[in-house]
């Protein structure tokens, strides 16, 4: 069962706890989680740096993955980025997370293990591909790694409201444990968690979200979009990450050469050895960039990387990849919706997390898309090892999760709740 904390007036090491011992007040106790990080957590602050854990990074996370069962089941959750208050009185999120005017129904205290961050600053894990600008300057492509935090946290959760609004960060916490990831930048890898007492959790009675109407899906993240997917392997020895797509080029070399353009490279060694020391391989651009750039095709004579997904309508395959991978544009960013997470250790054995959300679209058939990315990730060895290196063996698919779907490996699920329900149980994971 829950470890119960009572309120005790003695001298408390940590700063956090005068705020902890207050508000428990309301209630005389609160409920302890132990967090175990399996690759680094990410929560910027202000200025988009991650100087520390921010408690307020953390319950954004958790709130975005309530809001995705909220929908799933039918109910109506705002866009919180639009600040509009008349569709905050009617989300059924605001009234457990917060809003304008109404506080949120549960305080987060990290205390009192804080993890240590990995490596300050960011680094660049190269794509292969040069750009360009008008003036002639040129700069390597790829995707930014930055430090984090690492390590055990030991978090509380006090109650500010009735006992069964504990549903509102029960259900978004067991999804991350077992399917997802906690935090910012969980595209790039980082935020996969263990708690370590999820088996309290198990002994909640099950307390769906009272949802009201029957909302239609507009798009945002929704739970009867999501797919869940975890890829394992084996390893013949500790520097086989070295032989990775990617990671090869920006362990062993200093220039990266894209037909006649050239980029110079920054040493990263001592960071990628700070990961590998942790047991976090950064393989979530390796990944990004087989999806997104692992095909080419001729368009008008010259060759284009195009993505190796299936099912984008034709004349609407730039629009498709740019809803799915997401765009980096000056005052037209647009976030992906594919997250891939690093790889950490199980173990004897690696795995890497793949999920995200594919709703319908003009741009392309859902199910096509869904469809090849599950054969993608169900490939032979020989494959994996063009990715992966040679140091990897017995590469596998584990487990698909998808609602109302035959490829779903622990059964087809066409309720949102019973879905929900096996999902939260760990089925398959």
């Amino acid at each position: 069962m829950w470890n119960v904390l009572a309120v005790k007036y003695n001298v408390y090491e940590n700063p956090c706890d005068f705020l902890y011992r207050k508000a428990s007040m309301n209630n005389g106790h609160a409920i302890e989680i132990k967090i175990k990080t399996l690759t680094p957590l990410w929560t910027g602050s202000v200025d988009g740096k991650c100087d520390r854990l921010h408690e307020t990074g953390i319950i954004g996370s958790m709130r975005w993955w309530y809001e995705a069962i909220v929908r799933g089941l039918g109910g109506y959750a705002c866009d919180p980025s639009e600040h509009n208050e008349a569709n905050e009185k009617r989300c059924e999120v605001s009234k457990f997370y917060g809003r304008n005017g109404q506080r949120r129904q549960f305080r987060l205290l990290l205390y009192p293990n804080k993890p240590s961050k990995i490596f300050e600053g960011q680094i660049l894990i190269p794509s292969g591909r040069v750009h360009q600008n008008r003036n002639g300057n040129t700069r390597a492509g790829g995707w930014y790694v930055g430090g984090g935090f690492f390590g055990n946290v030991e978090a509380r959760i006090v109650r500010l409201g009735p006992e069964e609004y504990d549903t509102a960060w029960i259900l978004p916490l067991k999804l991350i444990h077992y399917w997802g990831a906690l935090g910012a930048k969980t595209q790039n890898g980082y935020g996969v968690i263990q708690v370590d007492n999820i088996a309290d959790l198990a002994d909640f009675r099950f307390n769906p979200p009272s949802v009201q109407g029957n909302e239609k899906p507009t798009g945002l993240p929704d739970l009867r979009h999501m797919f869940f997917t975890k890829i394992g392997f084996e390893v013949k020895d500790s520097d086989w990450w070295k032989q990775a797509d990617l990671l090869k080029q920006a362990w062993n070399n200093r220039l990266v050469t894209d037909g006649s353009k050239t980029a110079f490279l920054s040493d990263i060694k001592k960071e990628l050895n700070s990961l590998v020391s942790i047991n976090s391989i950064p393989i979530a651009p390796t990944f990004r960039n087989w999806l997104r750039y692992g095909d080419t095709i001729t368009v008008r004579g010259k060759k284009k990387q195009v993505s190796l997904l299936k099912g984008f309508l034709k004349g609407r395959e730039t629009d498709a990849e740019r809803e799915i991978f997401g765009q980096v544009r000056q005052n037209n960013n647009r976030a992906t919706r594919i997250h891939i997470s690093s790889a950490y250790q199980v173990g004897s054995a690696w795995e890497i997390r793949i999920w995200g959300w594919i709703p319908s679209s003009k741009n392309y058939n859902r199910d096509q898309v869904l469809k090849s990315l599950n054969l993608l990730l169900g490939g032979n060895e020989t494959k994996w090892t063009s990715i992966l290196g040679p140091g990897i063996v017995r590469p596998r698919l584990i487990v698909w999760r998808e609602y109302n779907s035959e490829r779903d490996i622990v059964r087809q699920i066409n309720n949102p709740l019973e879905f929900l329900k096996s999902l939260v149980k760990g089925e398959g994971a």
